[in-house]
């Protein structure tokens, strides 16, 4: 690309780009809690549950009496209308909600985030619910999948699915949960419920924003923007082929930035790596019994309980991490920290290192803003692990 025509590009993005902006900032900053926290399926549990406990002035349970009427009046007349003394739970027995009055229990499955059936799960739960002294016919289940068009599987039924077909109804976010909030729950609670209220109205705020259900008056004036800026003009298929060839030709500055962009971070890996070798011969003198691991920017192994771990420092772009990973002579199957891992002092919680799991392959690492903060980070542990190792 000739540089003349690159800063008529870079000219003409920033120009798009200032236009975008001074729009975005006359419409009101939004903030949701709950979105930036990223709860998953067992924070939706933890929200509805709570809200189902919620009793009243008078002691009724509101929220839980006007879920079951809006499944009356929009999906299943024969569901239990009349709510005594509830126990309402969240992930007792591994079950995400469970609701168990004197003449009816609730088996409530939350799959909000699209998790898939375990094997045979509702029949899992209708066999504990029937142990707590429950007949079939005093059992319901409720489940709860993002949209519409998600059903329990078979195996999930493992043979019950046609037995409880008049006492199983679907409650998805999208089309049911967002709407029983709205028109069930919102209109009323109490004014001096002020922390219920602006928690429900973030949280369906938040579901009205998953599903992109917001009224967003801010896309259509972007979208008139783009009209009146890159002239577009035609039918939608014209439109369309405009706006294939002003990403075509913006797509090429963003080619060329990330090239410059790969070049600066190979640079700076190359600068760290060398700080990371003056740091390990010469400020960790003291685990010098220690085997170095051979990885690209260096580690130590050590034992723990009989098995044998790696700390190590690594970079993923623009970040430096520590982590405690499983050596590769480590089999897969045995590839599950004890918790005295954190017990025995080679974890710091103060550092807030995190433990991620994911099949056999567990780790547990951090992101650190600097070297300097990776390597204090380090040296911590790696003191804790000498200490144990003695």
């Amino acid at each position: 690309m000739e540089s003349d025509q690159l800063s008529s590009l870079l000219k003409e993005i920033e120009h798009l780009w200032q236009a975008i902006d001074s729009l975005q900032c006359e419409h009101p900053y939004r903030l949701n809690v709950i979105e930036e926290l990223h709860i998953n399926e067992n924070g939706h549990s933890r929200i509805l549950v709570k809200l189902l406990q919620y009793r009243s002035d008078n002691g009724k349970y509101v929220f839980l009496e006007s879920l079951l009427n809006y499944i009356i009046s929009t999906k299943r007349k024969d569901f239990p209308d009349r709510v005594e003394k509830p126990e309402i739970s969240q992930e007792a027995e591994r079950i995400d909600m469970w609701v168990r009055d004197k003449q009816f229990a609730l088996i409530m499955e939350n799959k909000a985030c699209g998790a898939v059936d375990q094997e045979t799960q509702i029949f899992r739960y209708i066999e504990k619910t029937r142990n707590r002294g429950y007949t079939d016919e005093q059992i319901f289940v409720i489940y709860l999948p993002p949209t519409d068009d998600k059903e329990p599987s078979d195996d999930s039924w493992n043979g019950l699915k046609e037995e409880y077909t008049e006492r199983y109804v679907k409650l998805s976010f999208r089309e049911d949960i967002i709407k029983w909030i709205d028109n069930y729950v919102l209109p009323n609670i109490c004014y001096k419920d002020n922390l219920l209220l602006t928690a429900i109205i973030q949280y369906c705020d938040y579901l009205k924003e998953l599903f992109k259900l917001n009224n967003n008056d801010m896309e259509n004036q972007i979208r008139d923007l783009f009209d009146k800026e890159l002239a577009l003009s035609g039918d939608l298929v014209e439109k369309s082929k405009q706006i294939d060839e002003t990403i075509e030709k913006y797509q090429s500055v963003v080619n060329e930035l990330s090239n410059y962009r790969e070049e600066l971070e190979q640079e700076f890996a190359k600068i760290g790596k060398v700080k990371i070798q003056e740091f390990m011969n010469n400020e960790l003198q003291f685990a010098s019994q220690l085997e170095r691991v051979k990885s690209e920017y260096g580690g130590h192994k050590f034992q723990y309980e009989g098995k044998t771990l790696e700390l190590i420092i690594g970079r993923e772009p623009r970040r430096w991490f520590v982590q405690i990973q499983w050596s590769d002579e480590t089999p897969a199957e045995e590839r599950i920290f004890p918790s005295s891992i954190w017990k025995d002092g080679i974890i710091y919680r103060g550092d807030g290192l995190s433990l991620y799991q994911y099949s056999a392959n567990n780790y547990i690492w951090k992101y650190c803003n600097t070297l300097e903060e990776t390597f204090a980070i380090y040296k911590r542990i790696l003191k804790h692990i000498v200490e144990i190792n003695k």
